[in-house]
C-alpha cells in the first residue's frame, strides 16, 4: 500500500486488529485501500443475477517530486523523486474473496453458473505531481479485468434462451465500446483479447481453460 495509506493504517480511524471503525469510513478517500469494486445486478423480474468483479492485475502508483514527511520538525524523504509510492497485485487479493463469494451464491440458491465472461481493458498506472495533481497512463502491463458471473432462473427453456441472448448482447456491447474508445488505442504494450467467454451453459460449458478467472467449484453441489 501507498505511505499515505500505511500512515492511516497506524491512525485512529483503524482499532488494534487493522480493521477500519465504523465512524471513521466516511473520512477515508474513495482511492484509499481500493484494490477492486464487487457489483450486483438484478434484472428482469428477478430471473437474471449478475455477480461483476472488477479490477486490475496491479495497481500501480508514482510519486514523481519524491515524498517527505516529518518527525520531530526534521523532514525525512521517504520516497526518492520518481519512486513507486503504490504496487498493488489487484487481482490476487481480489479472487480469493469474489470466488468464495459466487460459491456461497452457488450454494444458497442450489445454482450453477449460466455465463461467465472476461473483458480485458487497458490498466492505468498514476503519477502524483505537485499537491495531488496526477496524470495517468495506460498500459495493457497491467490490465483492468472485469469478470462477469450470470444467473438465470427460468425454467422455461424459450425464455431461459431469452435471457442468455439478451445477456450476451449487454456483455459483447460493453466490450466493443472498450474498443472504440480512446484509452484503448493509446494503450502502451500489446493488446489482449478484449473479450473472452469462459463459459457458456448452451454451448456445453467451458469454453476455454482460463484457469485463473473460474473456480470449477462453482459447478460441484
Amino acid at each position: 500500500f501507498s505511505i499515505f495509506e500505511q500512515v492511516l493504517r497506524l491512525g485512529d480511524a483503524f482499532d488494534h486488529t487493522g480493521t477500519p471503525k465504523y465512524a471513521e469510513l466516511e473520512k477515508l478517500h474513495p482511492s484509499h485501500f481500493f484494490i477492486g469494486s464487487i457489483e450486483f445486478f438484478f434484472a428482469s423480474s428477478d430471473k437474471v443475477w449478475r455477480i461483476i468483479l472488477e479490477t486490475q492485475d496491479r495497481w500501480i502508483a508514482y510519486r514523481m517530486k519524491g515524498l517527505k514527511l516529518s518527525k520531530d520538525g526534521v523532514q525525512l524523504e521517504v520516497l526518492a523523486p520518481g519512486e513507486k509510492d503504490r504496487n498493488l497485485p489487484g487481482w490476487e487479493l481480489c479472487w480469493p474473496f469474489f470466488s468464495k463469494l459466487v460459491k456461497a451464491f452457488c450454494h444458497v440458491y442450489q445454482i450453477h453458473p449460466s455465463l461467465v465472461y472476461i473483458t480485458n481493458a487497458p490498466g492505468k498506472i498514476i503519477y502524483y505531481e505537485e499537491e495531488e495533481r496526477e496524470t495517468l497512463d495506460y498500459t495493457w502491463d497491467y490490465p483492468t479485468r472485469r469478470l462477469e458471473v450470470a444467473f438465470v432462473f427460468a425454467e422455461d427453456p424459450a425464455e431461459r434462451t431469452s435471457l442468455l441472448r439478451m445477456l450476451k448482447e449487454r456483455i459483447r456491447s460493453k466490450a466493443n465500446a472498450i474498443r472504440r474508445g480512446e484509452i484503448f488505442k493509446i494503450a502502451k504494450g500489446e493488446p489482449l483479447p478484449t473479450l473472452q467467454k469462459l463459459y457458456d451453459v448452451e454451448k456445453g460449458g467451458f469454453a476455454c481453460r482460463a484457469v485463473n478467472y473460474m473456480d470449477k467449484n462453482w459447478w460441484v453441489r
